[in-house]
C-alpha cells in the first residue's frame, strides 16, 4: 500500500512538505476504537434474524446503506518500507526511511494498481542503476543486462479477484547483475514457484553471459534433480538440457550423462576418513564397537608441513596404512605404488628379530625399496604389526622402538589401524572392525583423480 498527503491533480500546487508517497507493507489487521460499537450492531442485528433471512439476498444484508457502509470499516497496522520522492534533478526515488511524520488526517491510504504498482515493484535507484551498469562492464558486457521478468505481482495464495484481469498482471522484474558474486535466497510457500524462478533467473544470467560471450560460472546445489533433470513443469526440458553445451552435471552415484561427484578415496585420504567417521557417527545403532575402532573413528589424517619432519613421517605412515584397510575393505584401486616405511632402524629392528629367532624371513624391502605396490605394502604393514607386538610381549614393553629412544615406532592411531587391517585385536581375537569401514564402498570412485575445480 501507499499513503500520501497530495491530491495528484493538484501536484503543482501542494506543498513542498507533501510531495512524498510513503511506501507501506500491511502487517494484520488493527483494532478501531468503534469497534466494540460496530461487533454490538452486528450480533444485535444477526440475533433479531428470521428463518428466511438465513441467507443473505440483499446487497447491503438487511442493514440500511449508511449502516451497512460503516460497518465496513477496519483498520491495518503497516510498517513503513520507505518514502518516494522526487529529487532535484527532477529522478524518482527511494528512501529507506520516513523524513517526517504527518498527521493520520491528512494521509490518504491506497492500494496501487496497474503501472502504478509497476513502478513501485521495479523502481530502482539512479546511483544503484549506474552501480549495477559499471559492474556489467567490469564483467565483461557490454552494456547492463535486460531485466530479467520472473512472474507477475500476486498478493495471495487464494487467487480468484485481485488478478481477475489479465490485463493488470504487473510483471516483476530484477537485473542479472544482482546474482553476480552475491548470495540470493529464494522463499515462498509450497507449489509457489521458487524453482521456476530460480530457473528462470539461472537461464538469465547464462543467456545474458552467452550474448555478451562473458563466462560466468554457476554453480547448482541440485538436492532433487530438478534442475539436472526435466520434470512435468518443464515440458521435457531442464536448465542442463537448454544449455547443454555450456553445463556439466555432476552426481554421487555413477550414472549416463553425469561426472562423478564421489572422491577417490586414495587420493583424498583426510576427507575419506572423515567421510567414514561422519557416516559411523550417523548411524543409530552401530553394530561395531571396541578401542581400536574407536580410536579409528576419532584419528585424524591431516598433513602437516613438511617442516615438520617427525610429524610428516607419522602422517605418511598412517595415511599408507588407511589405503592398505581401504585395499583389504576392497575398495577398488588402480595401479598405483603407497609409499611404505623403511627407515635403517626399523628395518635394522626387524631383521635382527628374524635373525635372532630363525624363523623364516618374509619380505623385507631395502632403504631404498619405499614404493611398492598395494599388496606388498598390506604384507610390510602386517610384517610390521608382527614384530612389534612379539618383542612387546617378551621383556621388551616398548616394541619396535622409535629414533626417540624410549619411546614406541608403533604408537597407538597406528596399532589401531594395524589391528584393523589384521582383523585381530591386541589379544589376537578375531573382530570384525574391517566391515565398518567396508560397508560405506559406495562412496568411493577410483574414477575421480583430480578436483572438479581443475
Amino acid at each position: 500500500m501507499i499513503a500520501t498527503g497530495f491530491n495528484p491533480k493538484e501536484y503543482g500546487n501542494t506543498r513542498n512538505i507533501n510531495k512524498e508517497i510513503i511506501l507501506l507493507r500491511v502487517l494484520e489487521p488493527a483494532s478501531l476504537p468503534q469497534d466494540n460499537d460496530y461487533i454490538r450492531t452486528i450480533i444485535e442485528y444477526h440475533q433479531r434474524r428470521t428463518k428466511k433471512e438465513q441467507y443473505p439476498d440483499h446487497t447491503n444484508d438487511g442493514f440500511d446503506p449508511i449502516t451497512a457502509s460503516e460497518l465496513q470499516a477496519g483498520g491495518l497496522r503497516c510498517s513503513i518500507l520507505g518514502t518516494f520522492y522526487i529529487d532535484n534533478n527532477g529522478n524518482l526515488r527511494l528512501g529507506s526511511d520516513i523524513e517526517n511524520f504527518m498527521s493520520l488526517s491528512n494521509l490518504r491510504a491506497y492500494k496501487p494498481t496497474g503501472n502504478e504498482l509497476s513502478r513501485i515493484i521495479n523502481h530502482v535507484n539512479p546511483e544503484v542503476l549506474q552501480k549495477a551498469k559499471d559492474e556489467a562492464l567490469k564483467s565483461g558486457f557490454k552494456d547492463i543486462p535486460s531485466p530479467i521478468n520472473i512472474g507477475t505481482v500476486r498478493y495471495t495464495s487464494t487467487d480468484r479477484l485481485h488478478r481477475s484481469d489479465v490485463n493488470q498482471f504487473v510483471s516483476v522484474n530484477i537485473q542479472p547483475t544482482d546474482f553476480l558474486a552475491r548470495r540470493t535466497a529464494v522463499l515462498g510457500m509450497t507449489r509457489t514457484g521458487k524453482s521456476n524462478t530460480i530457473k528462470t533467473t539461472v537461464a538469465a544470467v547464462a543467456l545474458s553471459a552467452l550474448k555478451d560471450n562473458v563466462k560466468i560460472g554457476q554453480l547448482i546445489f541440485d538436492i532433487n534433480g530438478e534442475y539436472a533433470n526435466a520434470t512435468h513443469q518443464d515440458d521435457g526440458s531442464s536448465i542442463a538440457d537448454v544449455f547443454s553445451a555450456n553445463t556439466i552435471r555432476y552426481r554421487a552415484k555413477e550414472t549416463n550423462g553425469f561426472e562423478d561427484l564421489r572422491i577417490n578415496f586414495y587420493e583424498s585420504t583426510e576427507e575419506a576418513l572423515n567421510l567414514i567417521q561422519t557416516l559411523f557417527k550417523n548411524e543409530k545403532n552401530p553394530m561395531f564397537s571396541g578401542q581400536d575402532v574407536e580410536t579409528f573413528m576419532s584419528s585424524s589424517l591431516y598433513k602437516p608441513e613438511q617442516s615438520d619432519r617427525s610429524a610428516y613421517n607419522r602422517w605418511e605412515v598412517l595415511n599408507s596404512a588407511f589405503q592398505c584397510i581401504l585395499s583389504e575393505a576392497n575398495y577398488t584401486i588402480d595401479e598405483r605404488q603407497i609409499k611404505i616405511p623403511t627407515s635403517k632402524s626399523l628395518l635394522k629392528q626387524i631383521n635382527s628379530y628374524y635373525e635372532q629367532t630363525n624363523k623364516t624371513k618374509p619380505f623385507i624391502p631395502t632403504e631404498n625399496q619405499n614404493y611398492v605396490s598395494i599388496d606388498v605394502a598390506k604384507q610390510w604393514f602386517k610384517t610390521i604389526r608382527f614384530v612389534n607386538k612379539e618383542l612387546k610381549s617378551g621383556n621388551n614393553n616398548i616394541g619396535l622402538e622409535s629414533s626417540t629412544k624410549g619411546k614406541s615406532w608403533v604408537d597407538p592411531e597406528l596399532e589401531s589401524f594395524l589391528n584393523i587391517l589384521i582383523r585381530k585385536n591386541n589379544s589376537d581375537r578375531d573382530f570384525c572392525c574391517y566391515k565398518v569401514i567396508k560397508k560405506y564402498k559406495e562412496y568411493h570412485s577410483f574414477n575421480r583423480t583430480k578436483n572438479l575445480t581443475n
